[in-house]
């Protein structure tokens, strides 16, 4: 008996694939463009554009597990739990407030911050420069995050970024956040 394939969508090759689009359709507009171009000046002038374009970089948020050493890369995916007309979720109508979801989603938690307009944020509630134990586990107060060690590391929940004086090299472990109607999906791949 024979299987049917499915075919499955491959995210490398998807990635891949908008990557060189844009390559393939820059050498595109400069095959056109050339005959027009009858001076040296306009030639170098697109030579230093071409330059400039293949030397921005895409967005890292597709490789949202940052390599950090002290934090594994789980997936989960919120649905449709975060509904902004249940009391629970309700502070997420108004800006810079958060709610904090349970272990059951990330490592330790994530924290869920809306700054207003579209702006929502996820962060992992571990501490990104510390293995994981009790006390690398963060508390919210305000914006700031801290972890109960000794050395007391704090991150800003808005930014992911850590306060003046924290050392280590990573910011918070961000997650993907989608606001569909009342709905907030927070998920990790």
């Amino acid at each position: 008996m024979l299987k049917q394939i499915q075919h499955q969508k491959n995210p490398v090759a998807a990635r891949l694939k908008d990557k060189y689009t844009k390559y393939l359709l820059l050498f595109t507009f400069c095959c056109k463009l050339l005959p027009k171009l009858n001076t040296m000046k306009n030639v170098l002038t697109l030579l230093i554009c071409c330059c400039f374009i293949w030397s921005c970089k895409n967005n890292d948020d597709d490789n949202n597990n940052n390599n950090n050493q002290y934090l594994p890369n789980y997936s989960f995916n919120t649905a449709d739990l975060i509904n902004t007309t249940l009391i629970p979720y309700s502070d997420l109508l108004f800006p810079n407030n958060y709610v904090i979801l349970n272990s059951n989603y990330g490592i330790n938690g994530v924290v869920v911050y809306y700054a207003g307009g579209n702006n929502y944020n996820a962060f992992e509630l571990s501490d990104p420069n510390h293995a994981l134990r009790t006390c690398s586990t963060l508390t919210v107060e305000g914006v700031l995050a801290t972890c109960d060690c000794d050395d007391s590391k704090t991150y800003d929940i808005l930014t992911g970024q850590p306060q003046e004086g924290t050392t280590g090299s990573y910011g918070l472990k961000r997650y993907f956040v989608e606001k569909t109607g009342d709905i907030i999906r927070v998920w990790n791949n």
